[in-house]
């Protein structure tokens, strides 16, 4: 028998050992392991997870093993030793084991072939003289390598040498697979741009969480951030804009005759081939996305030819929307245009799939455009929605010949889908469910759970774009939706995370955005359904906050768990606040002023009886500190207080007649609080009804703030109209009333993505705010 093949027997008599033992332990001994497993803290959970006697012990003669075969895996046991080094000093030489290899003080790394594991799976056998990571493809034990430094100290992260430490591994026994192929995080370079050492980061980032994908968003209104040979001009001119740093996102105004553009950045192709390469050895895909036909202003600034009417055009300084000049469908010199530049872009991204957008364009200029309507004629066409489907389709046929998956928002499905596309779906998951049913392979990236560019708590936070998205929410997310089609369900590839950085403009300011709800996604798209929890997931975030801070990661410091927002009491209660971290404490104030380190110090429950506004700040022992908290309590009257609410389903793009619709739930609440009312996330409709009780005559200015649409009546009468299918806005009206109650409606839609909803006023002697639950009656 040769030797490689005495190897690997002695390498699958080890495993198939360690297998039988977890097979026969004792009711008692089980006990023991999952006690000892509760110890271990892995990002994302394995599938399956031991704990055994023992540590392994790595020194400086410590071997590093790889089993030599046709597929060596050479490559991760370097990434490792590296990682090793930096922090230890240790230079452990790879060695290929032979015949005479004694197994003793060694991690060995094997690639096997093991159905069970699928080609991103692995095994990790830790015991105290031997580690052993098998897998199937290189891909597996890189993953493998991910979890063991975090079985490692988090010193193992130290970009210095840290003398004296004991690098002890607990013994283990793991099998571990993703649940989902696409494991995604997306970054807008355009918006701000990030230099190049940033985006390696992020790809580190992404590699310590099990991801698999880097959309790379590359072109945009507001930049165009790659090397285009051909075309010089689209980052001479498209890569640059003016400054407007000093105004908010959407507040900026257009450039201006005479103002000079010298904010920007792009990527020379080098740098490209540069990151991508540092990606693979991360096995990680980049997708570029190449927008098109809308988000197009600064490829046209640069070359207005390829417009619907010439221009002149100057790259966006900011958000000030629609931006209705894109690419014109009806000229030949734009599709001509759009493959070289794709000819340019492909051969630097060797993965499967290849963005191009497809989503806002909007289409007023193509239906005024003779060349546009002569496409429409020309081809049959039947309007400009079919129009944009003849656009992608035909950018697709340029993808496939050249080896590329078309990936899209899924606006591309208006008009009809191109026969290979895969859909990216964000807004909401319906998208997605028609895209799967019609067959075609859909990434889940809905508004609601994936847009990381969203608040992470209701207050005390960075400006941002709208829209809020904590860390438990992103961790509560399906990506196979309950009412797609079971057969189907093959088609839902996975989820991402999406970064949009208009109010993004630093690395640092990134990475506190993505993290940890990146963290927590790593979870619903690597771990199994069933073994998601989320106070266990807390628990093992304390240790990986610590090694996230050892990696100079800029995150959010989190808050209390559970606190904050407003809620009613009926009577005495207490409030109990939770500190996720295993360091820091909580200091909290009751008079409205702000949490210092002098501030009352948190140690048993808060007694409340009655009105009360607890704001509370996690102190670390470093000096930094969390966001501020505020819980806001509403002592009411159970009898007298309260609202009424009538909830219904349906899909709209504007409020319905409420009256002629089956009324499908009703019942009593305190607020405007739509987790009270509604059975589910998306389609739904809600109309509450109180009276208001004020004390003075005068005018009175109602808000709502919604996404999607609401409108407010008082007395009948409507005040305030925010109705439509949009994102999160405020509308307001103003009425004039006498003192006592009247009578308030709010009528609200849901339609897809973010679900918000909030009622503030403001009259004689009362500042703009919410409107207090105890504020309302509710007469039968």
């Amino acid at each position: 028998m040769k030797p490689r093949i005495i190897l690997f027997l002695l390498m699958s008599i080890f495993i198939m050992s360690c297998s039988q033992q977890k097979k026969t332990l004792k009711p008692e001994q089980r006990k023991k392991m999952e006690d000892k497993l509760s110890q271990l803290s892995v990002i994302p959970k394995p599938m399956e997870m031991k704990r055994t006697d023992g540590e392994f012990v790595i020194n400086d003669s410590t071997k590093l093993l790889v089993v030599p075969g046709n597929r060596q895996p050479e490559e991760v046991a370097d990434y490792f030793k590296k990682m090793l080094k930096k922090s230890s000093g240790y230079d452990l030489p790879v060695q290929t084991m032979n015949a005479s290899t004694v197994f003793n003080n060694a991690i060995v790394f094997n690639l096997i072939e093991n159905k069970d594991i699928g080609a991103e799976g692995y095994s990790l056998f830790v015991k105290p003289d031997l580690v052993t990571i098998a897998a199937n493809a290189p891909a597996g034990l890189f993953y493998g390598v991910q979890t063991l430094r975090q079985l490692l100290p988090i010193q193992i992260e130290s970009e210095e040498l840290v003398t004296g430490k004991k690098w002890k591994i607990p013994c283990v026994e793991i099998i571990d697979a993703p649940r989902f192929q696409w494991r995604g995080a997306h970054l807008d370079v355009c918006r701000h741009f990030f230099p190049k050492e940033f985006v390696k980061k992020y790809i580190d980032i992404l590699a310590l969480h099990k991801m698999n994908t880097f959309h790379w968003h590359l072109t945009e209104d507001q930049g165009w951030r790659i090397e285009i040979k051909k075309y010089p001009k689209l980052t001479e001119v498209g890569a640059w804009r003016v400054d407007r740093s000093g105004v908010t996102w959407r507040d900026r105004q257009p450039q201006q005759p005479g103002e000079a553009a010298t904010y920007g950045g792009y990527y020379t192709q080098e740098d490209v081939k540069e990151i991508v390469a540092y990606a693979k050895s991360r096995f990680i895909q980049v997708v570029p996305e190449i927008e098109m036909p809308g988000h197009a202003l600064a490829a046209i600034a640069a070359y207005p030819e390829y417009s619907c009417f010439g221009g002149p055009f100057t790259v966006a300084t900011g958000g000030y929307w629609p931006i209705k000049d894109i690419y014109c469908a009806g000229k030949e010199g734009t599709f001509e245009f759009l493959e070289n530049i794709l000819d340019e872009v492909i051969p630097l991204f060797p993965g499967e799939f290849f963005h191009i957008g497809g989503d806002e364009a909007f289409k007023e200029n193509w239906e005024k455009c003779p060349d546009c309507q002569k496409r429409i004629t020309d081809e049959g066409l039947k309007d400009v929605h079919e129009l944009q489907s003849y656009f992608i389709k035909r950018i697709e046929k340029i993808l496939n010949s050249r080896g590329k998956r078309l990936v899209g928002w899924d606006e591309i499905l208006e008009g009809g889908l191109a026969p290979n596309a895969t859909v990216m779906s964000w807004r909401g998951v319906a998208g997605g469910i028609e895209a799967a049913n019609a067959g075609h392979d859909v990434v889940m990236s809905p508004t609601s759970h994936c847009y990381f560019d969203y608040y992470q708590a209701r207050e005390g936070e960075p400006e941002a774009i709208g829209g809020y998205l904590p860390l438990e929410k992103v961790y509560s997310f399906e990506p196979v939706p309950p009412d797609i089609d079971p057969e189907k369900e093959k088609h839902i590839l996975g989820a991402q995370a999406n970064v949009w950085t208009e109010y993004i403009p630093t690395p640092e300011h990134a990475e506190y955005m993505l993290l940890p709800r990146l963290s927590a996604l790593s979870e619903v798209v690597w771990s199994p359904k069933e073994a998601r929890n989320l106070k266990d997931f807390h628990f093992r975030m304390q240790s990986f906050y610590e090694r996230l801070t050892e990696m100079q990661i800029n995150f959010r410091i989190p808050t209390p768990l559970g606190f904050g927002g407003e809620r009613t009491i009926f009577g005495e209660t207490v409030v109990e606040l939770e500190n996720p971290l295993s360091t820091g404490e909580i200091r909290y104030t009751l008079d409205g002023s702000d949490p210092g380190e002098g501030s009352l110090l948190y140690g048993e429950p808060i007694k409340i009886t009655g009105d009360a506004e607890i704001k509370s700040r996690i102190f670390l022992d470093n000096g930094k500190m969390s966001s501020l908290t505020t819980e806001k309590i509403f002592l009411v009257n159970k009898k007298k207080n309260g609202l009424r609410f009538k909830y219904y389903e349906g899909r709209w793009e504007k409020l319905p007649d409420f009256g002629n619709l089956k009324i499908k739930g009703n019942g009593r609440c305190y607020s405007f609080d739509l987790k009270e009312a509604r059975q589910r996330e998306e389609f739904y409709g809600v109309v509450f009804s109180g009276f208001l009780k004020l004390k003075k005559k005068g005018e009175y200015t109602f808000y709502t703030i919604s996404d999607d649409g609401s409108k407010l009546y008082v007395d009948g009468k409507l005040v305030v109209d925010n109705d439509g299918f949009h994102g999160a806005q405020e509308e307001s009206g103003s009425i004039e009333l006498k003192s006592g109650s009247h009578k308030i409606t709010v009528e609200y839609f849901e339609s897809s993505g973010t679900e918000k909803l909030e009622v503030l006023y403001k009259g004689p002697g009362i500042e703009k705010q919410k409107i207090s639950p105890a504020s309302f009656f509710y007469k039968k």
